[in-house]
């Protein structure tokens, strides 16, 4: 039985050959490639082919049709034999000490379900956009999985017992499948992150998160309502849910009254917070949301705004000092409340 089974769905051959080649040199030698061909042309089929026929460790399994990737990826699921299950991505690159670098992190923590690490966005050329370096700590991401993924999904490694006890994925999300698997995990086991940038994460076009549209966000954010909804102990409004999700999700730049309705949020999640959470958690949060605010300025400054971007800045400011509850007040409209 392989150590590790790695788990890809394909769909296409655009960027196969980096995402494979970079697979099959890890210096952790001891997994399987469980390849779902997820209804490919002739193209892709005969290049998953030779990589088969290539490497005794590659795994193909053929659908005939294409019922969205969470579907295929419950296919791949049950054939894995590994005791840890590693997410990749056929557009993607991976650094070449990925899974032993996880591996090494798993054996170290026996109570630890899902790992994944930092990355590197690039573009469909390979360059390099920017570098994240994730949020760490069980405690930190399980607060904040309620607002954003905080573990990136091609660069996850999860504990095959922890992965299967939740369902595996839940098909009704065609997309935000990672968003909703570890909204299900969270309160059940301890998820966290390396700090490294183990992957390089590709943006193009084609991508699933790329061409999601409007339905694609409704989803997304009905697992953050859910979740919220359970933390404060009542339905929350879906607007202001959706307005926070897109501040700390960096969705683009936002009217000064959308990121003011989930600055008012934030406060006010905020507030239950502190009776409920470790100080560094509050610190995680307030962090990120100071953060975001920053995003937020500098594309203010870029559309020339000035004084929306030192309003912006100022608002970050005292997020990360820890006065963002006084800011809740100013902010409110009238006519409004807190839910």
């Amino acid at each position: 039985m392989p150590r590790v089974s790695i788990l890809m769905a394909v769909r296409e051959s655009r960027f196969l050959a980096p995402a494979m080649e970079t697979l099959l040199a890890q210096t952790m030698p001891d997994f399987e490639l469980v390849v779902v061909d997820d209804a490919s042309d002739s193209e892709t089929q005969d290049r998953l082919a030779a990589y088969a026929t290539r490497d005794g460790r590659v795994r193909i399994l053929r659908r005939e049709a294409a019922d969205g990737l969470p579907v295929a990826l419950n296919h791949g699921l049950a054939e894995c034999r590994g005791p840890l299950i590693a997410r990749a991505d056929a557009d993607d690159v991976y650094h070449p000490e990925r899974l032993a670098r996880q591996v090494a992190t798993f054996d170290a923590r026996p109570t630890l379900a899902a790992l994944s690490c930092g990355w590197r966005r690039i573009d469909e050329a390979g360059r390099t956009l920017y570098t994240h370096r994730p949020y760490t700590g069980p405690a930190a991401l399980r607060f904040l999985v309620m607002f954003l993924s905080p573990l990136l999904h091609p660069g996850a490694m999860l504990r095959s017992e922890a992965f299967r006890a939740v369902g595996g994925y839940d098909t009704a999300f065609w997309t935000a499948q990672d968003a909703d698997l570890w909204a299900r995990m969270a309160p059940r086991f301890e998820l966290d992150n390396l700090s490294e940038p183990l992957v390089q994460w590709r943006q193009h076009g084609s991508s699933l998160t790329s061409s999601r549209g409007a339905a694609g966000r409704e989803l997304s954010i009905s697992v953050r309502v859910r979740q919220q909804d359970v933390y404060l102990g009542k339905p929350q409004p879906v607007h202001l849910v959706g307005s926070a999700t897109d501040l700390l999700g960096a969705a683009g730049p936002l009217a000064l009254s959308d990121i003011s309705k989930a600055e008012r949020y934030l406060a006010h999640y905020l507030t239950v917070a502190r009776r409920r959470e470790h100080s560094d958690v509050l610190e995680a949060f307030r962090t990120i949301t100071a953060s975001s605010l920053l995003r937020q300025s500098r594309w203010s400054l870029r559309a020339r705004r000035p004084r929306v971007a030192a309003q912006l800045c100022r608002r970050a400011a005292r997020w990360r000092l820890g006065r963002s509850i006084d800011m809740a007040t100013p902010i409110l409209q009238k006519g409004e409340e807190i839910v």
